[in-house]
């Protein structure tokens, strides 16, 4: 591969990291929030509402990214796996 066309890779799927961070922070979010849900002891209901909308969001989102192609998509899931670490050094689990 030559370097003009790495640098052509690298700064089309650049913006998809970001984005991928960012529903990976949205999901990584919604899981807390469920975790705690599920914990209280409350009605399950509103806890497995948001686990099927978590996994849904993140599965559409993922698809419409597919659309635009392999390097997006390759790209978005790096962004998501960078939120996930950065949960899980938040939450220190």
């Amino acid at each position: 591969m030559s370097a003009a066309r790495l640098t052509e890779v690298l700064r089309d799927g650049a913006p998809f990291v970001l984005l991928g961070a960012l529903l990976g922070a949205g999901y990584f979010a919604a899981l807390r929030l469920n975790v705690e849900r599920y914990l209280s002891g409350r009605s399950p209901g509103p806890a497995v509402a948001l686990h099927l909308g978590r996994l849904l969001l993140a599965g559409l989102g993922f698809v419409l990214i597919a659309q635009a192609g392999a390097v997006p998509l390759l790209g978005a899931l790096l962004g998501f796996l960078l939120a996930r670490s950065m949960a899980l050094r938040a939450w220190k689990v």
